[in-house]
């Protein structure tokens, strides 16, 4: 099946069945400062460019001294272009290994045995764009690459590595007394190998977080720490960082760097999902093509975002980004993007599914993405309620933003009816309450809220009735003219605005048995109920003319009789034989003053 999206209130809303059992469990995570959450790619260290850097101790011999083979590598984003005054050094190893970036903007990696040995790339390192940037020395070759793409090769031959207890710095070079050469711009991600990775291995890691534990890797320092002066090495070695001449609250900021959990690596060409990273890429041809030599990945996110703003009730417990090193390639391109969402729990409908996009992890919200295409069948036998599809996007040169940003799912569940209100009834000139319970309505969306309201069918309440939205419940008294059925419709309401209602009917009745209408003084019914034939007993003090009359509930007058000269015990009969059962209104009248009372015709 095919669903066209333009925006939500296109959205196929069909009514959903509701399941009492959670089918998963999200636990949604705010971020605020220094909680030391990381997503994506997390936090990273911004440099000054003037003092600040990070000291990881060495001692000669150890395993930050490797001698016949070396990668070093980081992402990097400058504050500054490189200058005759700014040669920014990212890691270096006085008198061993370094990774800068040049005078002329070029990044240089270089090793040292009594000579400086180098080779140096050829893109030039603009301000305010992130690059990943690595070199590396295989026993024979040094090589630097820049976006996964080898730029640089030089060939020292076979020369070892000078060893030393230098310490390792990031963000500048140098050691005491002399530290100069201070990074200005972001770092992240900083691993050095005892081994020269090659273009695949480099490629294939540098768009996502690596084990602590991976195969000759001596130093790693995520630098998702986020508060405090320490930068921890998740590598086996611990080797931990101590941020120097810097100000933990400003200088660990959000890193918009493409990392994340899994991730595919293509050059210029089309990308094809993996198990861990589940996006497909295909450009177009001709025109339409790419262009030759530009980096790009896929990356997918195995967490929720920083922020869920501008997003439905719920949200995928992953999300994706794509990423260029060019935002338009060549300028001119075209290309159709496959999100697939097989493994997300908790999609009970996906005609429900909404894209949404944001452009980093900086992006205060998230926004719909307009004109995606739902393919709920993937093939096999694949339905609209088994979580197995993708979703479809194109992106052009003209696209806003270009090929890069972040999207991830979102949807809304519909509130269902779990168990119909019963009916209920009161009685005239009685206080009714009656409550709803809190299991009537329910929607499966974890972090969703259910808002009530109700009016008649008819339009809104008798001035008798009133409803309180907070405690569901229904109260009033109603007056001896209420009598009747009211039809209630209740209203369950979720955040976003999607409703679900049931009706009831209260039936408001006049109560079986006598009550007192507010007598000045007080006679007697017998029997009350009763069939046809009612006598009234009153005392009456003195002798005078008693005046009877019976009227129905809307005030028609039936029965007025005067009875004259009583005295003492006196006793009315009443035949109502031949009118209709219901409740009547008997009213006595003497100098004595005026009573009332109900009379139940049975």
């Amino acid at each position: 099946m095919i669903i066209k999206m333009n925006t939500p209130q296109s959205i196929i809303r069909p009514v959903l069945f509701y399941i009492e059992t959670s089918l998963f469990s999200l636990v949604f995570l705010w971020v605020c400062s220094n909680n030391g959450y990381s997503q994506g790619a997390g936090y990273a260290l911004d440099f000054d460019g003037v003092d600040d850097n990070i000291l990881v101790a060495s001692s000669s011999g150890d395993e930050l001294n490797p001698q016949t083979s070396i990668t070093v590598e980081c992402w990097v984003n400058l504050n500054e272009v490189a200058s005759s005054i700014r040669r920014h050094h990212m890691v270096s190893k006085w008198a061993s290994y370094g990774l800068i970036i040049e005078t002329n903007g070029h990044p240089k990696f270089y090793i040292y045995d009594g000579n400086w040995y180098y080779c140096q790339a050829t893109t030039i390192i603009q301000k305010n764009k992130w690059y990943h940037i690595a070199g590396s020395y295989d026993g024979i070759d040094l090589k630097i690459y820049v976006n996964g793409i080898l730029e640089g090769t030089s060939t020292p031959g076979s020369v070892l590595l000078r060893q030393n207890a230098n310490p390792v710095r990031i963000g500048t070079g140098g050691t005491a007394p002399v530290i100069a050469d201070f990074m200005n711009g972001k770092i992240d991600e900083v691993r050095i190998w005892d081994t020269a990775n090659t273009i695949t291995q480099i490629q294939q890691s540098m768009n996502q977080k690596v084990p602590g534990s991976a195969s000759n890797l001596v130093g790693y320092w995520r630098l998702d720490d986020n508060s405090g002066t320490n930068a921890a090495d998740l590598s086996p070695y611990g080797n931990n960082g101590t941020l120097t001449n810097m100000t933990p609250l400003s200088d660990w900021v959000t890193s918009n760097a493409p990392i994340g959990d899994g991730s595919v690596f293509s050059e210029s060409a089309d990308i094809i999902e993996t198990t861990s990273c589940e996006v497909d890429v295909a450009f177009g041809t001709g025109i339409d093509a790419p262009g030759a030599g530009f980096s790009m990945a896929s990356i997918q996110i195995n967490e929720l975002p920083n922020n869920s703003n501008g997003l439905l009730s719920s949200e995928a417990n992953l999300y994706w980004e794509i990423w260029s090193e060019d935002l338009d390639f060549d300028g001119d391109f075209a290309s159709a993007v496959n999100f697939h969402y097989d493994n997300i729990a908790g999609i009970l409908n996906e005609s429900l599914l909404v894209l949404y996009k944001r452009d980093s992890a900086s992006a205060p919200n998230w926004s719909v993405f307009p004109g995606f295409t739902l393919f709920t069948n993937d093939g096999g036998s694949s339905t609209i309620s088994n979580g197995i599809g993708y979703i479809q996007i194109p992106i052009s040169a003209v696209s806003s933003g270009g090929f890069s940003g972040q999207y991830i799912l979102s949807w809304n569940n519909d509130p269902v009816v779990l168990s119909k209100i019963p009916d209920t009834s009161g009685t005239t000139l009685e206080e009714f309450i009656f409550k709803f319970d809190s299991l009537t309505f329910g929607d499966v969306d974890v972090d969703d809220s259910l808002s009530y309201s109700a009016a008649l069918t008819t339009g809104d309440f008798p001035d008798w009735l009133s409803f309180n939205d907070t405690t569901r419940t229904f109260s009033g008294t109603p007056a001896i003219d209420d009598r009747g059925f009211y039809s209630v419709v209740v209203t369950a309401t979720d955040r976003s605005l999607v409703s679900v209602t049931d009706t009831f009917q209260i039936h408001i009745t006049w109560p079986i048995g006598i009550v007192d209408l507010g007598n000045e003084w007080d006679f007697n019914i017998y029997p009350n109920p009763g069939n046809g034939i009612f006598y009234i007993n009153l005392l009456l003090p003195e002798n005078e003319d008693v005046g009877l009359k019976i009227f129905t509930m809307t005030g028609q007058l039936i029965w007025n009789k005067k009875y004259q000269h009583q005295f003492g015990d006196v006793r009315l009969t009443v035949n109502l034989s031949d009118y209709r059962k219901d409740v009547y209104i008997a009213k006595i009248v003497t100098k004595s003053g005026v009573a009332s009372k109900q009379l139940i015709l049975q």
